[in-house]
């Protein structure tokens, strides 16, 4: 779904990537730069199942003659659909801008405090929310959400780890990769070279616990079942 482009200038036709074989067909891959590790946290919002908060904690590595001096993720989605974009590092906050990509979808820009030079490593985040790639099945009781994401580096990455956060009270489904059950499902790769891509899908069940009694209670206030109920309660007084 994503990709990143740490480097002094945009990559072109970035953002017209949708598929990881699209991607590979828009974006060579970079050899000047690599991640000692990245983490990458998806947390599922309960309130819309079509939508994800992600946060990416990165360690990123300069090996070429050119200094990082910005890094660029690629979303393909439109601006209006990407909110709270922010960056960071041990120092605080880091300037960060959305621009329109050049085929369609949006680039988050962050600026790194300082260029990184060769061999010179540098630890950041960045994080969003935007819409995400999600089949939902919405019934009366519950709800069931089948997430299904990728990520794809340009660059080399020693290890990656994808945390996906369930919504409070959902079940796990199923997975695949297979995961461990639980509120957290989590997958490490390691030695991943540019373009490698990472598929991972996430099933989850969750009870519409509130709605179910909001639910019956309109319908009881719309039938006058409420008021015949009070004036049972009057008449055994």
């Amino acid at each position: 779904m994503l990709d990143t482009v740490p480097s002094a200038a945009p990559a072109a036709d970035a953002a017209e990537a949708v598929t990881p074989q699209e991607y590979r067909d828009a974006i060579p891959p970079n050899r000047g730069f690599r991640l000692l590790a990245s983490t990458v946290d998806v947390e599922l919002r309960a309130d819309d199942p079509r939508r994800a908060r992600y946060r990416y904690d990165c360690h990123l590595e300069t090996l070429g003659d050119v200094p990082a001096l910005y890094w660029y993720y690629n979303v393909p989605v439109d601006a209006a659909e990407i909110g709270e974009v922010r960056a960071w590092d041990a120092a605080g906050g880091l300037e960060t801008r959305t621009a329109p990509g050049e085929n369609g979808g949006t680039q988050v820009q962050v600026r790194l405090r300082a260029p990184v030079r060769t061999y010179d490593s540098y630890v950041f985040g960045f994080g969003y929310e935007t819409v995400i790639r999600s089949v939902v099945a919405d019934g009366w009781r519950s709800v069931t959400v089948s997430y299904s994401d990728w990520v794809i580096f340009n660059i080399a990455c020693d290890e990656l780890r994808v945390n996906v956060r369930l919504p409070p009270r959902a079940a796990l489904v199923s997975t695949v990769p297979p995961a461990a059950p639980g509120g957290l499902v989590t997958y490490v790769h390691r030695g991943l070279r540019p373009l490698e891509t990472v598929h991972y899908l996430v099933a989850y069940h969750r009870r519409h616990f509130g709605a179910v009694f909001y639910r019956w209670l309109a319908g009881a206030i719309g039938s006058g079942l409420i008021g015949a109920l009070i004036a049972m309660g009057l008449q055994g007084r």
